[in-house]
């Protein structure tokens, strides 16, 4: 469309019949095209112009009116002060921060002390908030009643993202809330509950969202108090969840059983990128669970395990398992007491060409220069990044590996082996009268031409250890029937060597076998290992089939795995979760009556005492029987 010339009074009756049609519309019948340009604002009819003023006026469409965030409410101020207007039993007074922040994309509260009697206003306003999409109150004092009603406003809330409720000591009972909240939000993406002093009571509420929610991929569970059957829980439901990418749990108890069952969650979860398990005991059994694991996962490609006393020994299983994968990019050991040995290990594993390591961290512990000298190695071959504690001239003593040195026979013996030498044939040369007999010299002149790998004072100490318990007739000779007597005692003890190797083999396979039986069974799954996408998409995509955790083959001591839902439903399971947190627990009556039992005349009465008994043993066993929870019950149908 071509440029319109319009006068100064044109523009000013123009600008007068804009303000006019965006008034009322009572006002839009008696208006006229007078109304919109007066007689001095004419417009220059000209034919290189284009324009649309002489359309009538039904058929111009008005300017576009700009939303009023007041009208439409977005921002939820006016919420927020008549919150605290109403508040009971004290009046809270707005807060500056608060209000400002309702209009922005963060609502930046940290070090801010709330309180409970702060956070029901804010909680009221961020209800219906359009704006609002990263929430920090870290450090806000908020407790479990300030979770709660956090908890109830964000369920219906459209844009927050990201949760951050660090340090609030918000107990179990705040823990039962997050939960609730991350059941009913599909939309919270980033959760941290660090330093909340949740306990193991706490995992079974974190678990339920773990194996259910898909939706969170960051979760923060650092800097609390987890230690052996809370992990075991949170990773039986780990291994199920198929949205969580970033998983910390550093500065914990984290020891034992706990700490291996996290481990072997990784076999079971395909989606989990990185995993913070730092300061904590993982030692050697994590070390073991940890190898198995990384032979499987191919997912993960950022794993710390900084300051876990993880020793040489350690460091060795886990270089096997890094042999094998080909997954991992990141790998934090720094602060483990793994020694040079160790270190040196770790670095061997990343020159096997399946291993992806890009980075390694060992901050804190020494290492040889042969070690940086094969980190070069690796810099030649792939990009590399290695950092270290320091170059020492001189190996630790803790954990140095000394070969075990052979003996004289035994090098000879070898050496046997490899040619198909007899014992005759080493004397049979220098027997001049075939009295199988031959002197130390010429003995020794024989293994320097057969070119035994041995010195010459080497050979002189086997010659007289061969005849060091012969008679004084022969003691500078060699007789042949003692050389044969030294090599079957020598192969005597090689044989009582490597059994002795083989049994400590299968002891430490068994060991390890106990200490990965201590975590997660492999008939926990129902489902098979979680390299099964087809059975993993139909347990995520809401179809009525059972829970894929049989949580009774858990071993949790004094926790109950009953409070996980295990009803095939879980729309359901959440909406009961829901009322025992709003309602409380609901007192069951028992409405049943049992029917009179009908006596036979005929019949013979017998020994009422045993009848007794009788009754009690079967009462016994109906007790049991109901026992059974509801995940057996939906394990044995399924079966």
């Amino acid at each position: 469309m071509s440029n319109q010339v319009l006068t100064d009074s044109g523009v000013s009756s123009a600008a007068r019949s804009m303000t006019i049609c965006c008034g009322s519309t009572d006002d839009d019948d008696r208006m006229t095209n007078e109304t919109y340009f007066s007689e001095e604002g004419t417009c220059d009819s000209s034919d290189e112009y284009d324009t649309d003023l002489d359309l009538p006026l039904n058929a111009r469409s008005p300017p576009p009116e700009t939303p009023d965030e007041d009208k439409l409410d977005v921002v939820c101020r006016k919420v927020y002060r008549s919150a605290c207007s109403r508040q009971t039993p004290v009046m809270t007074y707005p807060q500056r921060r608060i209000e400002d922040g309702l209009s922005n994309r963060t609502l930046h509260l940290k070090y801010r002390t709330m309180g409970c009697n702060a956070m029901r206003p804010l909680s009221v306003a961020l209800t219906n908030n359009l704006r609002v999409e990263r929430l920090d109150l870290q450090y806000a004092d908020m407790k479990a009643e300030g979770v709660k009603d956090l908890a109830t406003a964000l369920s219906d809330n459209i844009t927050v993202s990201y949760l951050n409720l660090g340090n609030n000591d918000i107990g179990t009972e705040g823990a039962k809330w997050v939960a609730y909240l991350l059941l009913k939000n599909r939309l919270i993406k980033h959760l941290n509950i660090e330093g909340n002093k949740l306990t193991d009571n706490a995992a079974p509420h974190l678990a339920m969202v773990l194996e259910h929610n898909t939706s969170l991929s960051i979760l923060d569970l650092s800097h609390n108090e987890f230690c052996d059957n809370g992990p075991k829980l949170i990773a039986a439901a780990l291994g199920l969840n198929t949205g969580l990418e970033t998983f910390r749990m550093s500065w914990n108890h984290i020891r034992g059983k706990g700490a291996v069952a996290i481990c072997q969650s990784l076999k079971y979860n395909e989606t989990l990128k990185l995993l913070d398990v730092s300061m904590n005991g993982f030692g050697y059994e994590g070390s073991v669970a940890m190898a198995e694991a990384l032979k499987v996962n191919i997912s993960l490609r950022e794993l710390d395990m900084s300051s876990n006393r993880i020793t040489w020994k350690g460091a060795l299983i886990i270089s096997g398992g890094l042999k094998d994968n080909n997954g991992l990019e990141i790998l934090r050991l720094g602060k483990n007491p793994l020694s040079t040995t160790g270190c040196m290990d770790i670095t061997e594993a990343i020159t096997y060409p399946d291993c992806n390591v890009k980075f390694l961290d060992l901050t804190g512990v020494s290492i040889l220069a042969e070690n940086e000298v094969l980190a070069d190695a690796i810099r030649m071959r792939k990009d590399f990044r290695f950092l270290h504690g320091g170059i020492v001239l001189t190996p630790d003593v803790l954990g140095e590996r000394i070969a075990r040195k052979k003996d004289h026979m035994e090098i000879l013996m070898e050496y046997m082996r490899k040619t198909c030498i007899r014992p005759i044939e080493i004397i049979r040369d220098y027997d001049k009268t075939v009295n199988f007999k031959v002197a130390q010299d010429n003995f020794v002149e024989r293994l320097v031409r057969a070119n035994v790998p041995l010195h010459r004072f080497e050979m002189r100490a086997l010659a007289r250890a061969i005849i060091e318990n012969d008679s004084i007739q022969n003691k500078d000779k060699i007789d042949y029937m003692k050389l044969v007597e030294s090599v079957t005692e020598q192969i005597l003890q090689d044989r009582i060597r490597i059994k002795s190797e083989k049994r400590e083999v299968r002891k430490t396979k068994q060991h390890h076998k106990r200490i990965l039986a201590s975590g997660l069974p492999q008939v926990l799954y129902d489902r098979g290992e979680g390299r099964d996408s087809k059975q993993r998409s139909s347990r995520t995509s809401g179809s009525p089939s059972m829970s894929a955790i049989n949580f009774s083959r858990l071993d949790l001591g004094t926790m109950s795995y009953t409070s996980l839902p295990s009803v095939p439903d879980v729309n359901r399971n959440i909406q009961s979760f829901e009322s025992s947190l709003i309602l409380g627990q609901k007192n069951v009556v028992n409405t049943h009556v049992p029917k009179p039992r009908v006596i036979s005349m005929c019949a013979d009465l017998g020994d009422q005492g045993k009848k007794k008994k009788k009754k009690k043993s079967k009462l016994v066993r109906k007790k049991k029987t109901k026992s059974k929870t509801h995940v057996e019950t939906w394990i044995s149908r399924s079966k």
